[in-house]
């Protein structure tokens, strides 16, 4: 008898986990570019010149968000597809990685939209902690 509970490996629970984990990774190195980059984000009156490293902490939430939304565009885009087909390939991989090309070029057309961009991934987080902390006291209450 198998262990597995799931007809298929490729369900709804695994592609969100997988999505937001690779989010979480990739944030993470993007916040570890923005906290050394020797360039300040918000003032563009520096590009070309070099600063010192950790001398801007909102770099690093910048780059975190930036890096972070277009690695979990490419992963929802991918898993979404392997959940459709109930199969894992390079073509999913391929249509995922066009998407966050598409994704990345629009968010990086303007100012505008990637400070909207920024501000709907922190709306985002700060709204998951909130689900899991009422989560978590419904739970403990029970």
């Amino acid at each position: 008898m198998s262990l597995n509970r799931h007809k298929h490996k490729y369900n709804f629970a695994w592609m969100m986990s997988d999505t937001a984990s690779s989010f979480l990774q990739s944030g993470f190195v993007g916040a570890m570019f923005g906290a050394v980059t020797p360039y300040h984000h918000s003032q563009p009156w520096t590009l070309g010149k070099h600063i010192a490293p950790f001398s801007s902490p909102p770099s690093i939430a910048h780059y975190a968000c930036l890096l972070g939304s277009i690695t979990a565009v490419q992963r929802l885009t991918s898993n979404s597809l392997a959940v459709l087909r109930n199969k894992d390939d390079a073509l999913n991989n391929t249509v995922g990685c066009v998407s966050a090309y598409y994704y990345a070029a629009r968010i990086l057309s303007s100012r505008q939209k990637l400070i909207w961009n920024n501000r709907m991934v922190g709306g985002l987080i700060a709204t998951s902690f909130f689900y899991v902390n009422s989560a978590t006291n419904v739970v403990a209450d029970a």
